[in-house]
């Protein structure tokens, strides 16, 4: 039976090219982790991981994309050509359901990482192995893998996880951070490694001659030789960010005086909730990012919490500067209105509807004003284990990023399925609007 086993691997194994093989070959390893460009054949080599897997009896495994279309299109016929290649029969499959069924009882289940009830469907099930694919773009990797995904694999003893993806258009992503950590067993590899790719030089250097790009240009590096690290700056949202100053780690605040205070709320159950408060001079058209919170999967209890604690802060920064009262404001987003009202009436807080139209301009003047400091805010910093313990709203926007077309165009939507999503950054922009309205930046009724 294990001579026989070994022989359907070596059928398997057979299929690929010496990089990919590297990989299949290390059976041993728990958890691996693959980066190369577009057309690698990273996803043919998961495909052929799975199958060799399936090869032991009763394995059930998964895979994951960036939502179920994703996964049926990218893996659904690989796993049955190489299949058909090594010899292992399928007995049963549905693709409206996304199963599949080898004769010998192993199984894949193909699903999408999209929503966090994507992520909730894998409780309680238990895998020989998981793949996910599109690793440089998943939302919500960190949560998917520790919380919901490595559960799933305790049951068996040589269990295997595996990420894979081209390297993220941003920073700081959990997939970059595993990378370079010592926690997976790393593979990388390029389009000139794929012997299946015919001159892959004459085809690079013909999309560079159309898009008008060098070799080393951060897309081409990013996208085909797969190199980490070679971020899309050009189509970051708030770039060029300027910071409180600090001395001897202990912040300061610049010593204009203070008109008015603003806090901005974004209501995100699905995502993150975040308060954000900015306090500024209208006249002087300065201000900058006092408080900050950023929290998930909360009650409403829990918002009104932080809320009152950034009104709090709100008021002795109004005392501090003989500032009316009066001239602090709370706006919030408006998909939770119920909330909104309960801090009006029953909390007695100056709450109401945050001013949403022409956001594409409002966004744009944003990061006009934190580049050239008339906003500033607090730099992210990172304890000994690189927890975040300060700049939420920092660090969020070090992973916003704009969408691009097909032509590689730059559009004015914020692209969360690759970069991260404006919590912090939303509630700030609401708090922003209102400095930008009193100080003249923008024209336009700003009442709700």
């Amino acid at each position: 039976m294990t001579r026989d086993k070994d022989f359907l691997r070596y059928r398997t194994h057979k299929q690929f090219f010496n990089k990919q093989r590297e990989l299949l070959f290390d059976t041993h390893e728990r958890r691996k982790l693959l980066v190369t460009g577009r057309r690698g054949g990273k996803t043919e080599v998961l495909a052929g991981d799975f199958v060799q897997t399936a090869v032991i009896n009763n394995s059930p495994m998964l895979y994951i994309n960036l939502n179920f279309k994703n996964a049926i299109k990218q893996m659904w016929e690989p796993i049955h050509k190489i299949s058909e290649k090594t010899g292992i029969g399928i007995n049963k499959e549905s693709i409206s359901e996304g199963v599949i069924e080898w004769n010998n009882g192993s199984s894949l289940m193909f699903g999408g990482n999209s929503t966090s009830v994507d992520q909730e469907r894998w409780r309680g099930y238990k895998f020989r192995k998981v793949g996910i694919d599109e690793c440089g773009s998943q939302r919500w990797l960190r949560n998917l893998v520790d919380d919901i995904i490595t559960p799933t694999l305790l049951d068996f003893s040589d269990s295997s996880l595996t990420l894979q993806g081209t390297p993220p258009r941003v920073p700081k992503t959990f997939f970059e951070k595993m990378y370079f950590s010592k926690a997976y067993k790393t593979y990388s590899w390029n389009i000139f490694d794929n012997p299946f790719i015919s001159d892959a030089e004459a085809f690079i250097n013909d999309m560079c001659e159309k898009r008008g790009l060098s070799i080393e240009s951060p897309f081409i590096q990013r996208e085909y030789f797969g190199v980490m690290g070679s971020y899309d700056f050009e189509a970051m949202v708030y770039k060029g960010r300027k910071y409180l100053q600090e001395k001897n780690g202990i912040t300061i605040y610049p010593d204009y005086k203070i008109t008015d205070i603003a806090i901005g709320i974004d209501y995100g159950f699905s995502d993150y909730n975040a308060v954000i408060g900015l306090a500024y001079n209208r006249e002087a058209k300065k201000g900058y990012f006092f408080t900050e919170a950023k929290f998930n999967k909360s009650t409403v209890t829990q918002i009104v919490a932080e809320t009152r604690d950034a009104m709090e802060k709100a008021k002795q920064i109004a005392i501090k500067n003989n500032m009316d009262l009066g001239n602090i404001e709370i706006v919030a987003d408006t998909n939770e209105e119920s909330i909104t009202f309960d801090l009006s009436t029953t909390y007695h807080l100056p709450a109401r509807n945050a001013y949403k139209y022409n956001k594409e301009m409002a966004m744009s003047q944003f990061a006009d004003c934190l580049r050239s400091g008339q906003i500033t805010l607090l730099k992210a910093k990172y304890d000994d284990q690189e927890n975040l313990i300060e700049g939420i709203l920092d660090e969020e926007m070090e992973t916003l990023i704009y969408m691009r077309d097909e032509e590689d165009n730059i559009l004015p939507i914020v692209d969360d399925d690759v970069g991260g999503h404006p919590d912090a950054a939303d509630a700030a922009l609401y708090a922003f609007r209102q400095f930008a309205f009193y100080s003249g930046l923008e024209v336009g009724e700003n009442n709700g």
